[in-house]
């Protein structure tokens, strides 16, 4: 007997598509973490070789500042991690055929989530693009923007810029380049803020 394979159509390989990405998208925020949790291990075997070296010699050995030097590259690294591990966590929504997105997160100056910032599409005059929805950032500061295929279409040959704006429609932050919108593609954005100003949402 033989099994007529089912067909596969644009919306099964898209759907396809998405699952597995979300999969691997689920195995590398795995291994992140657990990454993470063996690079607690090794911070805190470093703390108790530096106490027990700092009891052993001067504060300024060369084995206590080789070590000091080890535990800053592990902190950074740590740092690193967490803002990974930050952005692997994020959970998507699908993106319709010929759509596009850019998402991430909003940073305050001393790199802490800002929340209640209104992101938004506009010209480098500051005027905003009436085809776009702001987004207001959440408590982890991260915001999503996204345009169906008639919106791209109209600005994938416009210059347009990222904004940030606070609660009296002030922009206190744009993107020094313009953006490049592609019918199906979504990017990654994080923003730092230059400087600390009110909500906008």
């Amino acid at each position: 007997m033989s099994i007529t394979p089912t067909p596969t159509t644009a919306n099964n390989a898209a759907t396809l598509i998405g699952q597995s990405v979300t999969m691997l998208d689920d195995k590398r925020l795995a291994g992140l973490q657990e990454f993470q949790q063996n690079q607690g291990i090794r911070n805190s075997i470093l703390q108790a070789e530096k106490t027990r070296l700092e009891k052993k010699y001067e504060g300024d050995h060369p084995y206590v500042l080789a070590i000091n030097t080890r535990l800053t590259m592990q902190e950074n690294l740590n740092a690193g991690l967490v803002q990974e591990i930050s952005k692997s966590s994020i959970k998507n929504e699908p993106l319709a055929a010929g759509s596009w997105r850019i998402h991430g997160r909003v940073y305050d100056t001393a790199k802490k989530p800002a929340q209640g910032y209104a992101v938004s599409l506009g010209s480098r005059s500051g005027i905003r693009n009436d085809k776009t929805h702001n987004s207001c950032t959440d408590e982890t500061g991260y915001y999503s923007l996204t345009l169906d295929e008639n919106a791209a279409g109209s600005l994938e040959k416009q210059t347009i810029y990222l904004s940030v704006s606070d609660n009296h429609k002030k922009t206190v932050y744009m993107d020094s380049e313009p953006l490049s919108v592609k019918k199906g593609l979504i990017y990654y954005r994080d923003i730092i803020l230059p400087a600390l100003y009110q909500k906008s949402c």
